[in-house]
C-alpha cells in the first residue's frame, strides 16, 4: 500500500494541495507565511489551497495583528481529523464515480 500523499494524488488532489494538506496534518496550526517558506511555495499558491480548504471545512483562518505595520497575518488551524477528511475526500470521490458512470449509461443508451 503507498503513502497517504500518494493515495491523495489518486484521488485527485494536486500536489500543492497535498503538501499542504500533509503539513496541516502533522503540525494543526501554521501561518501561511511558514507554509510558503517550508514548502517552498509562493503566496498565491498558498492561498489558493488554503481558500479551499476553508472553503471544505478543514481548517479555519484568523487575522493576527503585530505591532509591525502593513497586512495582517493569516492564522489557519485544522479542524478536523485526518479521518474525517480522508472520509469526506472518499466520499467526494464516490459521487464523482457515481456521475460518471450515469454518464456512461446515457452515452451507451444514446447509440
Amino acid at each position: 500500500m503507498g503513502s497517504i500523499k500518494d493515495s491523495l494524488r489518486m484521488a485527485g488532489m494536486k500536489d500543492n494541495q497535498v503538501d499542504i494538506l500533509s503539513f496541516f496534518l502533522e503540525r494543526k496550526q501554521s501561518t501561511s507565511r511558514q507554509i510558503e517558506r517550508e514548502l517552498m511555495l509562493r503566496q498565491p499558491e498558498v492561498s489558493l489551497v488554503t481558500s479551499d480548504f476553508v472553503q471544505r471545512g478543514w481548517i479555519a483562518s484568523e487575522e493576527i495583528y503585530r505591532n509591525v505595520r502593513g497586512r495582517p497575518e493569516k492564522l489557519y488551524n485544522l479542524v478536523m481529523t485526518r479521518e474525517q477528511i480522508l472520509n469526506g475526500l472518499a466520499d467526494e470521490l464516490a459521487g464523482h464515480i457515481g456521475q460518471m458512470k450515469d454518464a456512461e449509461e446515457a452515452l451507451r443508451s444514446a447509440i
